[in-house]
């Protein structure tokens, strides 16, 4: 796990893992990462949460989407509403197709209290799959 790392915006810290961002009461996890590696032309699922670990509703009212051409939001609109009631979780789910050999990052932003939880994950689009070394 990362250090807790002060942020500047607000008095709780944020800690940050390789798929998990939290600040006090509000989480976001990569719930299904892209691959390191993908194929021109497939699709891939990406799906995004968010939870309420706190005792008071959170505002879901500032939502910033990192996304390419490529991906397809599965859950809009407004998949969360505008308020995640304690205890609750919602999702944001889509598809990347890649069409280009490139690197691709899907992302998403919850503003919750002054303060981002950045969400993301990326891959890297070849024409074939490389093969394994013997």
């Amino acid at each position: 796990m990362s250090e807790v790392t002060p942020n500047a915006k607000g008095p709780a810290p944020i800690r940050i893992t390789p798929e998990t961002t939290e600040r006090d009461v509000a989480q976001g996890t990569v719930e299904t990462p892209l691959p390191k590696e993908s194929i021109v032309g497939e699709s891939y699922p990406v799906v995004f949460s968010f939870t309420n670990n706190g005792p008071s509703p959170v505002d879901l009212s500032t939502f910033t989407p990192n996304y390419p051409p490529e991906f397809t939001e599965n859950s809009s609109p407004s998949p969360c509403g505008t308020s995640l009631a304690p205890g609750a979780t919602c999702t944001v789910e889509g598809d990347l197709v890649p069409t280009e050999e490139v690197t691709y990052t899907v992302g998403l932003i919850l503003d919750y209290d002054g303060v981002d939880i950045p969400l993301s994950t990326s891959t890297t689009a070849v024409r074939e799959p490389k093969e394994s070394a013997l």
